[in-house]
C-alpha cells in the first residue's frame, strides 16, 4: 500500500465517522502480478453519494510533466486495458469511479489531490485523447491538507 493510498483511507474513514456517515473505506490488496486488480480503495455505503471506487494515482510534477499519460499510467494485463476494466466494474455495481490524482510538487513543497471522476476520464480516453492536462486537472475538486492528511468534505464526491 502506498502512503497517499493508506492516507486517502484513513481520511475518509475519519470524514465518515465526524460526519457520522454510514460508509466505510478500505484498501483492496495489490493483485497477483499479471492479474488486474479491482481498485485501489472501495467505500462501501448505502448513501449512493460515497458508495464507490477510487483509482490513486501519483505524478512528480517538479521534473515539468505537464500532462498525465493515459496509456503510461494505467496498466494492461490478462483481463485488459486497466481504465477499461475499473469503467466495467463501476457499470457493474453502481459504483462512483474516482480518480483521485496526487500531484508531487516537489522537495519541501505541498502535494495536491485531485478528485476526477473515472468515467470523464475514460470517455477522454475513449474519445481518442491520449492524455489529461495540467489545466483540466487542476479544474476538479483539490482536497486540502491538514499535515500528512487529507480533509475531505462532501463536496468532493459531487
Amino acid at each position: 500500500m502506498t502512503q497517499m493510498e493508506a492516507n486517502l483511507v484513513k481520511s475518509l474513514n475519519s470524514f465518515f465517522i465526524e460526519q457520522k456517515i454510514k460508509a466505510f473505506a478500505f484498501r483492496q490488496y495489490q493483485a497477483k502480478f499479471g492479474l488486474g486488480q479491482v481498485a485501489d480503495i472501495l467505500c462501501d455505503s448505502l448513501d449512493k453519494r460515497f458508495y464507490s471506487m477510487i483509482e490513486a494515482k501519483s505524478m512528480d510534477t517538479s521534473t515539468g510533466v505537464k500532462t498525465f499519460n493515459f496509456k503510461s499510467r494505467f496498466d494492461e494485463s490478462k483481463e485488459g486495458f486497466q481504465l477499461v476494466r475499473e469503467n466495467a466494474f463501476c457499470e457493474l455495481t453502481g459504483r462512483k469511479g474516482i480518480l483521485a490524482l496526487e500531484l508531487r510538487n516537489g522537495v519541501g513543497k505541498s502535494r495536491d489531490c485531485y478528485f476526477i471522476p473515472l468515467c470523464e476520464v475514460y470517455n477522454l480516453w475513449k474519445s481518442g485523447e491520449k492524455s489529461l492536462k495540467m489545466k483540466d486537472i487542476i479544474s476538479y475538486p483539490k482536497l486540502k491538507r491538514k499535515k500528512s492528511l487529507y480533509v475531505v468534505d462532501e463536496e468532493i464526491f459531487m
